[in-house]
């Protein structure tokens, strides 16, 4: 995941722990989402994804704030895309990036799981994180 990281940091002018932390919460959304054994079929075998699930900020952490509370209040509400959106956004908030970031980390992460996996693992990641 080295080249992920790398590709964050010089594209998006992101920090290494940001770069890390903000690819690490995609990742622990779709593995969420496919749940473990599907998300460990399609993305476990890539280097480097299980390193980068342990940078994740937990949701509704530092500085995530109203995102957080958005998250918890969606998920028990049964909103899980809301739910999923608001924890998204308040682990950037606690990496110190916005929504805008979030917008533009997903096409670089999707653009390196298609160099790694083909189209087809993008679509099913798509699928499942609904974006």
């Amino acid at each position: 995941m080295h080249d992920l990281v790398k590709s964050l940091t010089t594209e998006l002018g992101v920090t290494p722990a940001q770069a890390q932390g903000g690819a690490g919460a995609i990742f622990k959304a779709a593995q969420e989402r496919l749940g473990g054994g599907q998300f460990d079929q399609l993305l476990g075998g890539l280097p480097g994804v299980k390193d980068l699930l342990s940078h994740a900020p937990a949701a509704g952490s530092r500085g995530g704030g109203l995102f957080g509370g958005l998250a918890a209040m969606a998920g028990k509400m049964g909103g899980g895309d809301v739910a999923q959106a608001a924890q998204l956004l308040s682990q950037f908030s606690s990496l110190g990036m916005n929504k805008d970031t979030l917008m533009k980390f997903v096409p670089v992460v999707m653009k390196f799981l298609e160099s790694q996996g083909g189209k087809d693992l993008v679509t099913q990641v798509r699928t499942a994180l609904k974006i």
